[in-house]
């Protein structure tokens, strides 16, 4: 549109028209229209409005366009939807609109005043602290209301000693907000002064809560006592403000917290929390769990159960591990009554306290039909550590879901039984594939010497998968006899079982490891050429920078990576020309790791060419470029990094040339 058209537009009649309009003048950043915009932050559809307050923010942030704004809230004529856009602009105008706002209270009427003091506060910006301290002496409550509250929000420690004096104040409103604006600053001169006024009926439980959020240590008596002492209300406040002083403080007032606790709980007290985690408030009933933890009173174990099944889980589960072996009991008697969900946390909380009381009812827990209870209690038992269930877990190796059956195998392992070699060996004769996995990881995590040969059996198994399990499970033992058995694996039909065995023999830095290897180089699988190319990084020897060499002609770019990481690993700067040249590669990847390997090699000669590449268009060569020019010490480099550093799109590459930056400025 025209600007004829556009004027049109912006006061037709149609909605969609005129949001269309505003739309397009902030697209263009026309600042001409902006006196047509002012007047729709007047308009009668709100989505108008609210499109007019979006264009103003993108078009102006000055004082004059602050000014207009003050002005027009300033107008006598009532329109409530014209003073809240007048207001979201102001406050998205943000700091730049201050200046004006400060000018302007002193001189606007009560009404005014309060919305200016209201947007001061939602920006936030400390420059108007000293001005609203002044307005404090206002003789309009509302405004004085409206300035506490907007200090508080500034978080400005300068108000602190203002808003302390305020607390005396016989408008119990004034005394509420000064102790809400202080929770806020959180500055320790408030805490004396709220303790003072814990006596006032109004006051008391927001100054208990203030007190709370202070992270003063001066603030646990008087919250104690409130707590001994107070009515319901109060006492509800002062446990919120237990839980968050605690929160605050460092690790070590944690017993100075509970002690003093201790003095003063009482029978009252203990009621009273177990009366708490049935309220509707949430924060009570958190606050209430937390303490009942803290106390480990098991009284409670009963009414707190029930939050196993819920968002505060994490905190019901700690409360119920601290109430310890007393515990257990009421835990046990839950468990016929209680949902998948709360049978899944006692299982664990009988697994953390560790009495062997609850045996007995994990190991039924192990027949839950929900998989999840099931392996909490496979859990459990792991860390009771008791034999006992070594049958019921057993069962587990045939159970639906993989996580199971693992969780099973690893406590089972961990019993170190002879005895469980047996039903171990069963499970190989299993026709199905993954049951005989299991027999496998078991036999292998056992690790008891008789169990080899049955092993060395199952790498001829019908299976790749049940062959790969016999190769890692055979890892565990070392033995020449092993040895020799694994090094045929590695001419086995499927890359999986070659693939498990080369990351084995790796691992176990095996001899003539690169003879072994050799015929893998032409290997079908781009993953076991791969793994060859990692393992030659391996072997510092000529013969092993001749296959490398090889591989880093390979067609496929993963194993061309593989090959010059190896290279970079070995530091022979006689490889540079063919790392240069791979620079040159149509896979992103692979020249980036080509960069990346000229850095490692530390070779000079490098720095011309991979100075070109801080141009490229891709970030991630930029970041390579940037990364290799660092270790390089590239002097040269200097002033492209510090551009990168300051303007490039990519945060990831500013912060490489920063650090390369870093590293050359260590060099000087």
């Amino acid at each position: 549109m025209n600007d004829q058209e556009l004027t049109a537009a912006l006061q037709n009649q149609e909605i969609e028209a005129r949001i269309r309009a505003i739309a397009e003048v902030e697209q263009k950043q026309d600042s001409r229209f902006i006196q047509t915009i002012l007047k729709l932050l007047g308009d009668s559809e709100w989505r108008v409005r609210k499109t007019a307050v979006s264009a103003l923010i993108q078009l102006k942030r000055d004082s004059t366009l602050s000014d207009a704004l003050i002005d027009l809230l300033q107008s006598p004529e009532e329109n409530m939807g014209r003073q809240n856009a007048v207001v979201e602009s102001l406050i998205g105008i943000g700091s730049p609109a201050v200046p004006s706002l400060i000018r302007a209270l002193p001189r606007v009427s009560k009404e005014t005043k309060k919305f200016i003091v209201d947007v001061l506060g939602e920006i936030g910006d400390k420059t108007a602290t000293a001005c609203l301290m002044e307005t404090l002496s206002d003789e309009d409550e509302n405004v004085k209301l409206a300035v506490v509250e907007a200090l508080g929000k500034l978080k400005d420690s300068r108000a602190v000693e203002s808003l302390i004096v305020l607390l005396g104040s016989e408008n119990h409103l004034l005394g509420y907000a000064s102790i809400k604006a202080l929770e806020r600053i959180q500055d320790s001169r408030a805490v004396e002064p709220i303790v003072s006024v814990l006596g006032k009926k109004l006051l008391e439980r927001a100054g208990l809560e203030a007190l709370g959020q202070m992270g003063d240590l001066r603030a646990l008596n008087p919250i104690v006592m409130a707590l001994h002492l107070g009515q319901k209300k109060v006492k509800e406040s002062a446990i919120k403000a237990l839980v968050s002083l605690h929160d605050r403080l460092s690790l070590n007032t944690e017993v100075k917290i509970i002690s003093r606790l201790r003095e003063v709980y009482s029978q009252e007290i203990s009621l009273f929390l177990m009366e708490a985690i049935e309220t509707s408030d949430e924060r009570t009933q958190l606050a209430a769990i937390i303490v009942l933890g803290w106390l480990g009173e098991a009284k409670a174990a009963k009414g707190v159960v029930k939050f196993l099944d819920g968002p505060f889980q994490d905190k019901a589960i700690a409360t119920l591990v601290n109430m310890k072996r007393e515990a257990v009991e009421p835990l046990l008697q839950e468990i016929p009554t209680a949902n998948e969900k709360i049978r899944q946390g006692i299982a664990k909380v009988f697994g953390v306290i560790g009495n062997r009381r609850a045996v007995l009812a994990l190991v039924k827990l192990l027949s839950d039909p929900n998989g999840h209870v099931r392996q909490e209690a496979v859990i459990a038992l792991g860390k009771l550590k008791d034999p006992i269930c070594a049958r019921a877990l057993l069962g587990l190796l045939q159970d639906e879901y993989p996580s199971v059956q693992e969780a099973a195998i690893q406590v089972l392992s961990s019993f170190k039984q002879k005895e469980l070699m047996s039903p171990a060996f069963e499970l190989l004769s299993n026709p199905t594939a993954a049951l005989r996995c299991n027999g496998i990881k078991l036999l292998g995590k056992l690790m008891i010497p008789e169990a080899i040969p049955r092993l060395i059996l199952c790498l001829k198994d019908e299976s790749p998968e049940v062959r790969g399990r016999a190769v890692e499970a055979l890892g565990y033992f070392k033995s020449n006899e092993v040895d020799n058995h694994l090094i045929h694996c590695l001419a086995d039909e499927n890359p999986s079982v070659r693939l498990a065995t080369l990351s084995l023999l790796m691992k176990r830095r095996t001899e003539d490891l690169l003879s072994l290897i050799e015929p893998l180089i032409m290997d079908g699988n781009i993953w076991v050429r791969a793994t060859v190319a990692k393992a030659m990084g391996l072997e510092r020897s000529p013969e092993a920078k001749r296959h490398l060499m090889m591989l880093m002609n390979d067609k496929v770019g993963v194993v061309q990576i593989a090959a010059i990481e190896a290279l970079a690993q070995l530091g022979d700067r006689t490889v540079l020309p063919a790392v240069l040249c791979l620079t040159d590669s149509k896979d992103t990847d692979v020249k980036k790791a080509a960069i990346l390997a000229l850095g490692q090699l530390g070779d000079p000669k490098a720095v011309e060419v991979v100075q070109s590449f801080l141009f490229d268009p891709h970030w991630g060569i930029r970041l390579a470029a940037a990364q290799c020019l660092g270790c390089l010490n590239a002097v040269s480099a200097r002033q492209r990094l510090e551009d990168l550093a300051l303007q490039d799109a990519d945060h990831l590459v500013r912060q490489a040339a920063q650090f390369a930056l870093e590293q050359l400025a260590e060099r000087v």
